[in-house]
Parts: structure tokens; sequence; C-alpha cells
């Protein structure tokens, strides 16, 4: 694409606002506050659902979540949440993994947690969590380890 940005002769109207993932645009228009605090990406292989999660997820946060919805897009996949993009989460946002994994456990689906940053880390090792969910390091791993990658 900058090959033919640059034969057309347009690409210095668009040097410095070219980004390589989903994430980084996502990460670029939440600078402009286009989206809310909290607000989650889904990404599907054959095998796994991703759910990419962004910012704060807090008692606010939790107000706005349509779990049933949530729910619907699992498509009956094993799931893996990337948690590398969470800035922050309270005790009112850990009911969200709490809940996602009763529903999914009760579906007969799998659950991973992965990319947990060191402030989410601790959290969860506080409360104990990180006992009571499989976590990686990374999505590929996982990937790898439930054979979607």
């Amino acid at each position: 694409v900058i090959g033919k940005l640059k034969a057309e002769r347009v690409y210095e109207l668009f040097s410095g606002r070219l980004l390589a993932t989903t994430p980084d645009v996502l990460k670029q228009l939440n600078t402009d506050k286009i989206f809310s605090d909290f607000y989650y990406l889904l990404n599907y292989t054959n095998e796994t659902t991703v759910l990419r999660l962004f910012g704060r997820l807090d008692f606010a946060a939790m107000r706005q979540i349509n779990f049933d919805d949530l729910f619907d897009v699992t498509l009956d996949k094993t799931t893996v949440i990337d948690m590398s993009n969470l800035d922050f989460v309270d005790s009112t946002g850990l009911v969200f993994f709490i809940k996602l994994k009763k529903y999914l456990e009760n579906s007969n689906q799998q659950i991973y947690l992965s990319n947990l940053n060191d402030v989410t880390r601790q959290i969860f090792r506080i409360t104990k969590l990180d006992q009571v969910f499989e976590i990686s390091s990374d999505v590929k791993k996982v990937l790898k380890k439930t054979g979607s990658y």
C-alpha cells in the first residue's frame, strides 16, 4: 500500500497517519475521544473468538455492557480475552470476567486470559482470580494450544 501511495505521489498526505494494526488504529482514534473509556473488538478464527479489551473496565463501563449481546458473539467457540490494551480494571470490572467465565463454562466452552499488564495481573493475584482462570502471556500461545493458529 505504501509503495502505491508513493507511486501516486500522495504518500506525503498520509505520512504519520499510517498505522499497521487494528489496535493501533483504535488507539489513535481514541486519542480524539471517539470511543468511550471502555470498548472491545472481536476477531474470529476457525475455532476461537478473540475478545480484545481496550481502556478502563470499571463501574461506569459495566453499566454499559450488554452481556446478552456479548454472549451471542462468542459463537460457541473457545474464547481468548486479550487484555494487552486494557489499562485498568477495578473490583466491579472483575465481575465482567466472572460472568463471562460462568456463561462459557455452562455452555461447555473454554476461556483463556492473555497479555495482562502488571496492574491487572496484580488485581487478579490479590483477588485470587489468577487461580480461577487459565492465564497466558500471549494470545498466539493460546491459539497454538487450542489448535486455532
